[in-house]
């Protein structure tokens, strides 16, 4: 049985999927909406366009992917080590 948690709230100009991008494995979380919005998708196929026009392009978009994935590990691992789990829900 699945149970969901709610791990973070989003905000304008944020990122969501990004780990899927980078290593091809199936998604580990799925994002859900509480109001309206507008997300922007970024295929596999349209990175993979990027890193043959442009190397230097792509090669900036995953930095900052990865960026933004190893903040998120060391925000997690800040939130284990202190007991809290953020968004006003237990784990």
């Amino acid at each position: 049985m699945r149970r969901n948690h709610r791990l973070r709230e989003l905000k304008r100009g944020d990122c969501f999927g990004e780990m899927c991008l980078m290593d091809f494995s199936p998604r580990s979380a799925s994002v859900q909406a509480v109001e309206n919005c507008t997300a922007l998708e970024i295929s596999t196929a349209c990175l993979h366009q990027i890193c043959e026009l442009d190397l230097a392009q792509f090669a900036m978009i995953e930095m900052n992917m990865g960026r933004e994935v190893s903040r998120r590990l060391r925000e997690m691992d800040t939130l284990r080590v202190s007991g809290g789990w953020g968004c006003g829900e237990e784990r």
